[in-house]
C-alpha cells in the first residue's frame, strides 16, 4: 500500500491519523492502538504484515507503525458534547490568519489551512473556553465508500490533528509536537455531509510528552468516534528535520 501525497502531515510525511487508520483497519472494528516508530514516508510501496499478537507497517527493513487491539476508551476524561450550533460559533470568531502565520505543517491534510475545502478536511481548533476545542465538520464525498458512508480511514485522520491543537491557545505558545501513538474506536459512520463536530480536550502534560482525547459527534451528541494520542515535543533539530520535510 501507498500513502498518497494528498494524505501528508509534515511536509513529504504521511499524516499520522491517516497513517495510523491505515494499519488500524486490518484489526477490524475493536478499538486500536497504533504506535509510530518513524515519519510514514509517502508516495512508496508500504508492506503491511500480519504477526500473532500484532500488525505492523514496514518500509523495506524499517518499521513505520505497528497496531495491537486495545482496551475500549473507558477513563472518565470525555466531556459533554460540543454542539453544532456552538461549533459553528466558534468557528466564525477563530482568527485563521493568525493560525495561518504560527501553523508548523500548514499543508497537514486534516488540519492544514493551506489545504483548500474537499482537499483537506481544515478542522481548527476553534476554542470553547472550558478547556477544550471544537470545530464544525461535514465531510466531502471524497472521503466516502460507494454507499456515501464515511471511511474509517478519515475519522482516524479528524481525530488527530485536534488531539495536537488543543493546547494551541496556550500562552505562551507550546513547542511543536508530533504525534508518538494514537488509539482509536468508529463506533458508527457518518453520512457525507452530516452534520459534526470535532472536539478535543487535554487530559496530562509530563516531560515531552501530552496527552489529550478527541471525538467525533453528530448533531445530536452522539460520539461517532473517539481516540487517545499521545504527542512528544520536538527538540530543535527534529524541528527543523520536519520543517523542511526530512525524515
Amino acid at each position: 500500500m501507498t500513502i498518497s501525497r494528498r494524505f501528508v502531515g509534515p511536509p513529504d510525511s504521511g499524516h499520522g491519523g491517516y497513517a495510523c487508520g491505515l494499519v488500524a483497519a486490518s484489526l477490524g472494528p475493536d478499538p486500536v492502538q497504533v504506535t509510530l516508530r518513524r515519519p510514514p514516508p509517502i508516495d512508496r510501496p508500504l508492506q503491511l504484515s500480519p504477526e500473532p499478537d500484532r500488525v505492523t507497517l514496514l518500509d523495506g527493513e524499517h518499521l513505520v507503525a505497528e497496531a495491537v487491539v486495545a482496551p475500549d476508551l473507558d477513563d472518565g476524561t470525555s466531556p459533554e458534547p460540543v454542539s453544532w450550533e456552538e461549533a459553528e460559533k466558534l468557528a466564525a470568531t477563530f482568527d485563521v490568519d493568525r493560525y495561518e502565520a504560527q501553523h508548523w505543517f500548514p499543508g497537514c491534510f486534516a488540519c492544514g489551512p493551506h489545504r483548500a475545502p474537499g482537499d483537506g478536511l481544515r478542522l481548527f481548533p476553534g476554542w470553547s473556553g472550558t478547556d477544550r476545542t471544537a470545530w464544525p465538520w461535514s465531510p466531502d464525498p471524497s472521503l466516502a465508500d460507494a454507499d456515501g458512508l464515511v471511511e474509517p480511514i478519515f475519522l482516524w485522520s479528524a481525530l488527530d490533528c485536534p488531539t495536537g491543537l488543543v493546547w494551541y491557545h496556550e500562552d505562551p505558545p507550546v513547542p511543536p509536537h508530533v504525534m508518538g501513538r494514537m488509539t482509536a474506536v468508529v463506533r458508527r459512520r457518518p453520512r457525507v455531509g452530516d452534520r459534526l463536530v470535532v472536539g478535543a480536550w487535554g487530559i496530562s502534560a509530563e516531560g515531552r510528552k501530552r496527552l489529550a482525547g478527541s471525538a467525533v459527534w453528530d448533531d445530536t451528541g452522539e460520539v461517532l468516534a473517539e481516540s487517545r494520542a499521545t504527542w512528544i515535543k520536538l527538540d530543535e533539530h527534529q524541528q527543523s528535520q520536519f520543517r523542511s520535510g526530512q525524515s
